[in-house]
């Protein structure tokens, strides 16, 4: 788990300002990409910086080029940081923080026939695991659906 508390956002009027400390862990290929994801997505937009991801050629025009310049190089540091060295090494050619975070979700996100139709059976074929409990027997059925329900966002 990796603790930060030094990073900048840009508020109302896009002054870098201090953010609140928070915990998250790397992403290493393993685990629940689309957890990681929202954690990260709520990271980018707590520093004000998510456009840079979703819509970076529509960045307000209040901003200058230099303020555009850095939001979208925080982007990107903020989800590099955010990744183990093996899954770096994967996205290392991708240079924006558009362009890698589409590169992460064309590589970890459940996206292709034969994987919907894998993922289907195992929900259909659902049985709740005597020697687990209620919880994780819910989590484990919770995790396929939104697995299945799961869908590549592009930049725009």
């Amino acid at each position: 788990m990796v603790t930060r508390s030094n990073s900048c956002n840009f508020n109302n009027s896009f002054h870098p300002v201090m953010s609140m400390k928070f915990d998250i862990d790397k992403f290493d290929g393993s685990g629940d990409f689309d957890i990681w994801r929202r954690k990260v997505k709520a990271l980018l937009s707590q520093q004000k910086i998510l456009k840079a991801i979703e819509r970076p050629k529509k960045l307000p025009d209040s901003l200058t080029v230099e303020q555009k310049a850095d939001m979208l190089e925080m982007a990107v540091g903020t989800i590099i940081l955010n990744l183990s060295d093996n899954v770096l090494r994967e996205i290392n050619d991708e240079k924006t923080a558009c362009d890698v975070w589409k590169k992460l979700e064309s590589l970890y996100l459940t996206k292709s026939l034969t994987n919907k139709i894998y993922l289907k059976e195992r929900l259909f074929g659902f049985k709740m695991d005597a020697s687990k409990d209620l919880g994780k027997n819910l989590d484990d059925f919770k995790k396929m659906t939104i697995e299945l329900a799961n869908g590549g966002q592009g930049c725009h």
